[in-house]
């Protein structure tokens, strides 16, 4: 559909964008947030992935908090790292319901149901 045109090329500019930030400075924490979340929403998730991991790189303190990274390791299909970080995310946010429910679905997968439903 066109909106659906439309969004992808709002995402490929962002990714143009986030491109040139991490070009101009290879430390920029943010431009490597910007970039994987382009990636992420284009469904590159493993490129998203090394984004963010990038990211944890430079600030070690993000990784607790980093719930973006947890979706895009469930979407790239590696469920027992997408379990891992929302595990650590659950130390960083205890009542956060949506981390909850990834976290039990990346249980699921990596584990199967009755280690999820423990967990």
């Amino acid at each position: 559909s066109d909106q659906q045109a439309s969004l992808k090329m709002a995402f490929e500019k962002s990714l143009a964008d986030a491109e040139k930030l991490v070009d101009a400075d290879a430390k920029n924490v943010n431009a490597y947030s910007r970039r994987g979340d382009a990636r992420f929403f284009l469904g590159r998730f493993e490129d998203a992935v090394a984004d963010y991991d990038e990211m944890l790189k430079h600030d070690e303190s993000l990784a607790n908090s980093h719930w973006r990274r947890g979706i895009a390791l469930f979407y790239a299909g590696r469920f027992k790292d997408a379990a891992a970080q929302f595990e650590s995310y659950h130390s960083f946010d205890q009542v956060d319901r949506e981390n909850g429910i990834w976290r039990y679905l990346s249980q699921h997968k990596a584990y199967g149901q009755k280690k999820a439903r423990e967990g």
